[in-house]
């Protein structure tokens, strides 16, 4: 069986209008493919706020993506859903804080905004920077971006080590050395 193609969203960093963007991408993606390959797509949502977790649910359900294609990733388990993890949706304009860093120290490929922050942390070598467009030209874009990434294992694969590599070389302090003696 094939692996999960887990696409997670760190709520907890983005606006209401960003969160609708990731939802709506999501949803467009999985219903762009095959039945066969929905049951391998996953939504994993990070965030705090329980209210929260209903709400995404119920939009998601107007959307027509079952509720067995969502996780909520809790801290205690984070390392198991960021394993399954294969792309971060971070459909923001504002800075990224610790967000951004800690998905690539995952070695998961981030697709987000063109921002005043994002070319420190983001190249075309571990993920793909789009133009904030209309929510509709912005959801169509990162809709395209997850399109390929799932069908592109080759594109997904070098990303995947682009991110690990840009992590390590920015934020990293010896972190891959510590992972190879203790992992």
């Amino acid at each position: 069986m094939q692996d999960k193609f887990g696409v997670i969203v760190c709520s907890d960093y983005l606006k209401e209008n960003e969160k609708d963007i990731a939802i709506r991408a999501f949803a467009e993606f999985y219903h762009e493919i095959t039945p066969k390959h929905q049951k391998r797509s996953l939504l994993i949502w990070n965030c705090r706020k329980m209210e929260e977790r209903d709400v995404i649910l119920k939009k998601m359900k107007i959307m027509d993506v079952p509720e067995k294609n969502i996780v909520f990733m809790v801290e205690q388990n984070k390392s198991r859903y960021m394993d399954m993890a294969k792309v971060c949706v971070h459909p923001s304009m504002n800075h990224f804080g610790a967000v951004i860093p800690e998905v690539l120290s995952y070695g998961v490929p981030v697709i987000t905004l063109s921002n005043f922050t994002a070319t420190d942390y983001i190249n075309q070598s571990c993920g793909i920077i789009l133009e904030a467009e209309s929510d509709v030209k912005m959801i169509t874009e990162f809709t395209y971006y997850l399109d390929m990434l799932y069908f592109d294992d080759e594109v997904l694969k070098v990303l995947e080590r682009g991110a690990f590599d840009q992590y390590e070389s920015k934020f990293g302090w010896g972190l891959k050395e510590f992972r190879k003696r203790n992992y």
